[in-house]
């Protein structure tokens, strides 16, 4: 008895340092970076580049996804690279370094088919190297919207049988205190086109979803995208709805 006791305790103590997310593997897809800026905005003379900011967020994800267990696979990567997370005050920008490359091919990244395949085809091959995990594609991105009263976060799903888009919108609901739209890719009612990315027979991850956190024609978005607090608010909240899945 006295054998079992310990046995359990030992087992409880395990428990209680073990990583609430080990054994969940994240793909996660920057959007834009190398020859291809993304949407862009004009702040105080400045230009504010897409690529920069979603790779900023995509860092403070994986830093946050990393410490509690996750294996994190980021399509792009800088190089050299960027392992420090980027805290300039608002009233600065980041600077754009197009230094972005595929980690499939290790190319510098551009837009087109080519690029999207580089993306998908990387997704796919972390699906086979881990066939009995949890996967999740995350692709992070900032929209330029041709409207100004549409701001704050969106969440694009290829279907509403996937979990994960309701989970963000409820985590992120709490956390930026904003009601945030789930759009199905391809609904042309939300002017929506079917994305390449998240299309079914492309990229073979279940779990996947395009996350746009805001709009570069709304200022108010253009100005919280600069504000570092804000972007670790973005990681927190997509971290919380990964713990629920």
């Amino acid at each position: 008895m006295g054998v079992f006791l310990i046995l359990l305790l030992l087992g409880l103590v395990q428990n209680v340092f073990a990583e609430p997310l080990s054994g969940l593997v994240v793909v996660l897809d920057a959007g834009h970076g190398g020859k291809d800026p993304g949407a862009h905005a004009v702040f105080g003379g400045n230009e504010v580049f897409e690529s920069e900011y979603v790779y900023d967020v995509a860092k403070r994800i994986e830093r946050d996804a990393e410490y509690l267990g996750v294996k994190v696979f980021m399509t792009t990567r800088k190089t050299p690279p960027a392992n420090l997370i980027r805290t300039v005050p608002p009233y600065q920008i980041l600077p754009r370094d197009g230094s972005e490359s595929f980690s499939l091919s290790k190319k510098i990244a551009k837009a087109g088919r080519w690029g999207l395949e580089q993306r998908v085809d990387y997704a796919n091959e972390i699906l086979l190297e881990y066939p009995r995990a949890e996967i999740v594609f995350l692709s992070i991105h900032f929209d330029a919207v041709p409207y100004e009263n549409i701001y704050g976060m969106r969440i694009i799903t290829p279907n509403e049988h996937i979990r994960l888009p309701f989970l963000l919108a409820e985590a992120c609901r709490k956390r930026l205190r904003q009601a945030l739209p789930i759009v199905i890719s391809g609904d042309r009612n939300h002017g929506m086109r079917n994305l390449y990315i998240l299309r079914e027979g492309y990229n073979n991850i279940s779990e996947r979803v395009l996350i746009e956190l805001g709009n570069f024609n709304n200022p108010g978005d253009v100005w919280r995208i600069r504000n570092p607090q804000v972007r670790d608010d973005y990681a927190a909240c997509i971290i919380e709805a990964l713990k629920k899945l």
